[in-house]
């Protein structure tokens, strides 16, 4: 216990004089950036067919986030807002050429609030927690089924300022959907998995304030 008072009192003590020497530099952060970049999720645990349990493919999907943070000292806070797009279909099950599912995200959003710390005026790791709702298609021989879902996720990121106004952005949450089972043709369901890991990678653009 003593031991971690002691790191504790290091920590305020280079934290404040590290505010300090920050005072007179303009972090690019503060105000509104716009993140554009890719976005993947990544299923946790086995999606159910028709009784038979398999693992889901990655999806991609195209990410804009916009936040409007605010800056005290070392810490920046502020809200997000993100919408993310997919074109593609995954194959996710094959029982034979002419039975298979196809998996496709087109529309996923939600908000958030984030906080962060800096290291430095351009080196940013974040907090991020979020809801949001999205939407899955699945389509078997033909049929296309749409399901919709609910969500809450938590995770980190950082930001590192490369120019004045543009940075780069990496990330990774993990999510909860309250998810639901999907009726397809013959009476067989799907189910997907309750948990998911999505990552993020993309540039930041900054606008700095008037």
């Amino acid at each position: 216990m003593r031991y971690l008072v002691v790191l504790l009192g290091l920590f305020s003590c280079m934290t404040q004089a590290v505010d300090d020497v920050f005072d007179d530099i303009p972090s690019q952060f503060e105000g509104v950036n716009v993140f554009f970049g890719v976005v993947s999720d990544s299923s946790v645990g086995l999606a159910e067919y028709d009784v038979y349990k398999y693992a889901s493919p990655t999806i991609f999907s195209g990410l804009i986030e916009v936040a409007y943070q605010s800056e005290k000292d070392l810490w920046v806070s502020g809200f997000l807002g993100h919408i993310a797009i997919s074109p593609f279909e995954e194959q996710i099950f094959e029982n034979n050429a002419a039975n298979k599912i196809e998996v496709k995200h087109p529309i996923d959003a939600g908000v958030g609030y984030r906080v962060g710390f800096l290291f430095n005026p351009s080196t940013m790791l974040a907090a991020n927690v979020g809801l949001g709702l999205a939407q899955e298609d699945y389509k078997e021989v033909g049929l296309r089924t749409d399901k919709r879902y609910y969500y809450v996720d938590a995770g980190v990121s950082m930001t590192l300022g490369v120019l004045t106004t543009w940075g780069v952005e990496m990330g990774v949450d993990y999510r909860m959907r309250n998810v639901e089972k999907a009726e397809l043709l013959g009476g067989k369901k799907y189910l997907p998995a309750e948990y998911a890991v999505s990552g993020k990678f993309g540039m930041v653009y900054h606008r700095e304030p008037v």
